[in-house]
């Protein structure tokens, strides 16, 4: 009769589990759309002056301190997952990152900031990032 009940038990937090991490993640769907266009600032003071602006199926990624704009081709894999290809770059100095393909992963924080885990050819960096009020005009993505 334990025994019966023991696993009746693990069945039902098994059972739980699932629901509430399928209720989490469909959660985090609806977040990761907000996450989907706009303009981004890192939170770290290292990377605090780029300015991340996605437009579309772009991402720009502009620096006055390195004087560099990164443009970048996006293609979205699902909700919270894209592709970033570099496919121009303004600076001769950072040509090195040309044609670099990486694997990013959007983890929503709240409905202003979100974590984003970088897979660059095998190495996983990630940001904390804040989302821009948008005031109608591309900063980005007009240089």
């Amino acid at each position: 009769m334990r025994d019966y009940f023991e696993n009746t038990l693990n069945r039902t937090s098994t059972f739980l589990l699932f629901v509430l991490l399928s209720v989490s993640l469909q959660g985090q769907d609806v977040h990761c759309k907000w996450f989907k266009e706009g303009k981004f600032k890192y939170t770290e003071a290292e990377h605090g002056d780029w300015d991340i602006e996605r437009l579309g199926a772009y991402q720009f990624e502009y620096s006055e301190k390195y004087d560099v704009l990164f443009v970048a081709s996006l293609e979205w894999v699902d909700e919270c997952s894209y592709l970033l290809q570099y496919v121009s770059i303004s600076n001769s100095k950072y040509f090195d990152a040309y044609g670099k393909l990486l694997y990013c992963e959007v983890i929503p924080i709240d409905a202003d900031s979100y974590k984003v885990v970088v897979d660059d050819e095998g190495e996983i960096i990630s940001y904390l990032m804040n989302k821009v009020p948008d005031d109608n005009t591309s900063s980005v993505g007009s240089r």
